[in-house]
């Protein structure tokens, strides 16, 4: 068990299950500390999976938690890095950058563009103009759907009630 540094009080550490909009799914009390992005198509299995655990005593388990529930999504350090994973410093630079404009409903500042049309001559900026424009996409689509920021996915967690309710072993 972890102890807070005064001593004072036991330090509880939990896995948080949440949909892709943010909203707690379930929480439990294993000791983890994580949150896992569980996309919609993977819900029902992880209802299902959550509820065996309860019958069977093992819903706050560590290990098991982490091979059979943890699976069905991605932490929120995954998800934040699912798009850029092995595109160049570029292409992820245009792509973050223009994510997070679109995605907090800023426009574009007539500086910025006169910069991109002198810079569009350099290879360089081809690459960081294709992941300019996939991050405008991902933006735009991930904020009109009510979708959790995928660049910062803790700040769009929501603390509503878990909307996941399981059955008491009759």
């Amino acid at each position: 068990m972890m102890i807070d540094p005064d001593g004072n009080e036991a330090l509880e550490f939990t896995t948080d299950y949440y949909n892709d909009k943010g909203e707690l799914l379930y929480h439990t009390d294993d000791g983890l500390k994580d949150a896992v992005i569980v996309p919609d198509a993977k819900i029902p299995e992880l209802q299902a999976k959550l509820q065996e655990a309860k019958d069977n005593g093992t819903i706050n388990n560590p290990e098991t938690n982490k091979k059979e529930l943890h699976t069905l999504g991605q932490t929120t350090e995954q998800y934040a890095n699912q798009k850029t994973n092995g595109m160049g410093a570029d292409w992820t630079a245009g792509y973050n950058a223009e994510y997070t404009r679109t995605y907090n409903g800023e426009k574009r500042s007539v500086l910025s563009t006169i910069i991109d049309i002198v810079a569009h001559v350099s290879e360089d900026y081809l690459n960081f103009s294709g992941g300019e424009r996939a991050g405008k996409s991902d933006g735009k689509n991930d904020r009109k759907e009510g979708k959790i920021n995928r660049l910062d996915p803790r700040s769009s967690l929501k603390n509503n009630l878990p909307k996941i309710k399981l059955k008491d072993k009759n």
